[in-house]
């Protein structure tokens, strides 16, 4: 498989529907609706792209670069989260989810990415501190060593973070909204403390 073989295509209205099966497929039913992709789509501080890989969607990926402070205004993990690490003005980046279908895991897709946004977000638009919330399956985190390997330093658990997020059926715990648990990764700059 060589890089040349994969395309990141932008989220669109034409796409939509392939993005919600993935995402769907990925993390869970209702973690993304349609209404909700839609609006992704046209926001240009997020960064939802399909994966394609010889014709063929086989993942996913979403971003977004945001204030700290509008953390709030997301499903998921809120500022208070992440109150010691950065400043409510900072820009930060957020990589919120990323799924691959099962044969394309292993391959090095996953870390071809993240090196891509990593890049993008750290060297091109020099923002400082990139989060990175890791689902836990039981005690099992998936994202871990792709997380680790990209250079994110684990920081703490967060207890049931997508518990806010009522559409959500969760394939892991079984429950509408979620319970599972995440980690908190982060890279880039040192955490620091408002006073």
């Amino acid at each position: 498989m060589r890089p040349v073989d994969l395309v990141l295509e932008p989220l669109s209205p034409a796409n939509i529907t392939v993005a919600r099966a993935l995402s769907d497929q990925f993390v869970g039913q209702g973690m993304y609706t349609a209404d909700q992709l839609a609006r992704l789509a046209t926001d240009p501080e997020q960064e939802f792209v399909l994966l394609l890989l010889s014709g063929a969607y086989i993942g996913y990926f979403y971003a977004q670069q945001l204030p700290a402070a509008q953390l709030d205004r997301w499903p998921g993990p809120d500022y208070r989260e992440v109150a010691d690490l950065c400043e409510p003005a900072e820009t930060i980046v957020v990589y919120r989810s990323m799924g691959l279908r099962p044969e394309a895991r292993g391959s090095g897709l996953s870390d071809r990415v993240l090196a891509r946004y990593n890049k993008l977000y750290q060297e091109e638009r020099r923002i400082r501190l990139t989060l990175g919330f890791a689902w836990k399956q039981g005690n099992h985190v998936p994202a871990r060593r792709l997380l680790l390997r990209s250079g994110f330093r684990y920081v703490r658990d967060l207890t049931a973070p997508w518990a806010g997020i009522s559409t959500l059926h969760c394939p892991c715990c079984g429950s509408t909204p979620c319970r599972c648990d995440a980690q908190l990764y982060i890279k880039g700059g040192q955490p620091c403390v408002s006073n």
